[in-house]
C-alpha cells in the first residue's frame, strides 16, 4: 500500500545588463575547480556535483474509509545537482524544477491532507546539508524544467557556465547519480553527443543515459563549462534524453541570481 502511494507523489522522479559579469561573480574560476579526474587535458568538475534529497512527511491524513495514508510516514526521493557557486556563506545549486516540485499529485491529494516537505544535498565530501528554494520553473511540455537552490553551510565550488552554446555533433558529459547511485567522492561520468535543439521549445535533446535519479544532472561540453540541465529521458530508449537548451540556461541562472541577491537568507 505504502509503495502505491509513493507512486502518488511527483517528487523527483525522472518524467520522461551585465549577466555574465553576474554569472562569473559567483562562480568559481577554472583554477579552483580541477580535480585528479581529467578527459584529455580537462579537469572534470565532480567536486560540483551534489546528490538532491526530498523528503515529504505527511502530517494529516484525509479521514475516509480504506485510506492508504497514515500519520507520520516520510517518502525520501532523490535526484542529482551541480553547484555553480558559493556565496553568502553557502553554496548555489541548479537542479531540474520537478526535483523541486512541492505539490502532490491528484491521486495523493486526496489522501494526503497535510504535508511537510524538506530539501537535503549531499556533496562528494558526504557532507549533508539543508537547501532552500530560491527560483524554480517546472513546465509542462516544451517549457522550462530548471530550480536554483541556495545551501547555507555548503561550500561546494561551482562550475562555469560556457560562453557560447553547443554545436550539432559536439561531445556533451554529465554527472549523474542515476537510480540514486553515489558513493562519495564517487559518482558515474557519462559521455554522449549534442543532438540538437527542440524546436519551439527551450529544450535540447542529448544522448546521454538516464533513468529516475539523473534528474538534475549538469550537462557540460569538451571545456567542461556547463551548457545545460537534464530533466527528462524516453521511457522505452533513454539514451535519447532533454535538458534545458543553453540559452533557457543562461536565462535562467540570471534570473535566479537576481531573485538571489534580493532574498533575506
Amino acid at each position: 500500500m505504502r509503495n502505491r502511494l509513493m507512486l502518488l507523489i511527483p517528487i523527483l522522479f525522472l518524467s520522461c545588463g551585465g549577466s555574465q559579469d553576474l554569472i562569473e561573480r559567483y562562480a568559481t574560476d577554472k583554477e579552483t575547480t580541477i580535480q585528479t579526474e581529467t578527459i584529455g587535458h580537462v579537469a572534470v568538475p565532480t567536486k560540483a556535483f551534489v546528490k538532491i534529497y526530498k523528503t515529504l512527511k505527511v502530517l494529516e491524513c484525509r479521514k475516509k474509509t480504506n485510506t492508504i495514508c497514515k500519520k507520520g510516514d516520510s517518502f525520501v526521493s532523490a535526484g542529482s545537482g551541480v553547484s555553480i557557486g558559493i556565496a553568502r556563506k553557502g553554496s548555489l545549486l541548479l537542479t531540474a524544477g520537478h526535483v523541486c516540485q512541492s505539490s502532490l499529485s491528484a491521486a495523493a491529494a486526496a489522501e494526503i491532507k497535510k504535508y511537510q516537505i524538506s530539501m537535503h544535498v549531499r556533496n562528494i565530501y558526504n557532507e549533508l546539508r539543508s537547501a532552500k528554494v530560491i527560483y524554480s520553473v517546472n513546465g509542462v511540455g516544451n517549457k522550462r524544467d530548471l530550480c536554483l537552490l541556495f545551501s547555507k553551510g555548503l561550500y561546494t565550488k561551482g562550475v562555469l557556465l560556457a560562453t557560447t552554446g553547443p554545436k550539432v555533433g559536439d561531445k556533451v558529459f554529465a554527472l549523474s547519480a542515476p537510480a540514486g547511485i553515489f558513493h562519495p567522492p564517487t559518482m558515474p561520468i557519462f559521455e554522449g553527443r549534442y543532438s540538437g535543439p527542440i524546436p519551439e521549445s527551450d529544450n535540447a535533446m542529448v544522448t546521454l543515459p538516464a533513468v529516475g535519479g539523473s534528474s538534475g544532472s549538469g550537462i557540460f561540453n569538451s571545456q567542461m563549462r556547463l551548457i545545460g540541465i537534464l530533466f527528462a529521458t524516453h521511457p522505452r530508449f533513454n539514451i535519447v534524453t532533454l535538458s534545458s537548451s543553453y540559452k533557457a540556461t543562461a536565462d535562467f541562472i540570471n534570473k535566479g541570481f537576481k531573485k538571489f541577491l534580493k532574498m533575506d537568507l
